[in-house]
């Protein structure tokens, strides 16, 4: 009788263990281009795992494979409840600012979220780290104002927001010589048309070094200008970006064909042309 009890026991708590939910999904990218010399072609596999049970999650991501690469996690990160408190912990990617200019950072850290009177208050801390960096987020007078490393004089401060039908992004950093970023965005005769403005200051704090970036690769300590105009064709999706960094032009005519698109880029008088292959899954 003893062993059957502890039978049922066992399987009743079996039953009640919540079954976890895996997903995989990933963004792959396959460039050719033809500049100087030979033609090349590049390709590059994203992959993201998430396995999710009630509240709980780990999220792990595998980065950049191309042909002959090891299969490396690149974050694996947690994701929890505690008493109404989000909680994460793990290697995971955070981004300073908006993303408009830098990209996001992979780093060992413990974060924990919540909301105090409608203002969003976040606490993280990074491997090895005394003292922990508080992010706070909330809205200023119809603008989405976030405040990183909001203890520190050389905190980070971003502003998202619409003035007269034209969306308004600004991030500035407070260090002496930080960036000051300015990017406005709206729409002109059909045409989605935005222009930024970046100087990365003397401290060197942009940090955006992903070549598919609207602005392209770019380095710490740049100023940058860009406009951007697209609109819809019966060819598809064109797009024309000029791209001033220090003084140097960069002008790009880009047409989007379903998962394709064709581009030519020219710098300098030096032109590159490629067709990429890009989707999500």
């Amino acid at each position: 009788m003893k062993k059957q009890l502890l039978i049922a026991a066992v399987a009743a708590s079996m039953s009640s263990v919540a079954m976890a939910d895996v997903s995989i999904s990933g963004e792959y990218e396959g460039t050719l281009s033809q500049s100087t010399g030979a033609a090349s072609f590049e390709q590059d596999l994203d992959l993201t795992i998430v396995a999710t049970s009630g509240d709980t999650s780990v999220t792990t991501t595998i980065e950049d494979l191309s042909t002959n690469t090891a299969l490396t996690a690149t974050t694996v990160k947690l994701s929890t409840q505690l008493e109404g408190i989000s909680f994460s912990a793990g290697n995971y990617k955070s981004t300073t600012g908006n993303g408009l200019v830098n990209k996001p950072a992979a780093a060992e850290r413990i974060g924990f979220s919540t909301s105090v009177a409608g203002v969003g208050v976040g606490m993280t801390n990074k491997s090895g780290h005394g003292a922990p960096s508080i992010t706070l987020t909330g809205d200023v007078a119809g603008f989405g104002v976030k405040v990183q490393n909001a203890a520190n004089s050389e905190r980070y401060i971003s502003v998202k927001g619409n003035v007269a039908g034209l969306a308004v992004d600004v991030e500035k950093s407070m260090a002496t010589g930080g960036l000051v970023a300015v990017k406005v965005a709206g729409t002109l005769g059909g045409m989605s048309v935005s222009y930024a403005n970046i100087d990365c200051g003397a401290a060197k704090t942009c940090t955006e070094s992903r070549g598919s970036a609207p602005y392209g690769k770019i380095s710490a300590s740049e100023k940058v200008k860009g406009l951007i105009v697209s609109t819809a064709t019966a060819m598809g999706k064109v797009t024309y970006k000029n791209i001033d960094k220090d003084g140097k032009d960069t002008n790009v005519l880009a047409l989007q064909r379903g998962n394709v698109s064709y581009k030519s880029s020219t710098t300098s008088g030096d032109n590159t042309l490629s067709a990429k292959v890009k989707f999500k899954f």
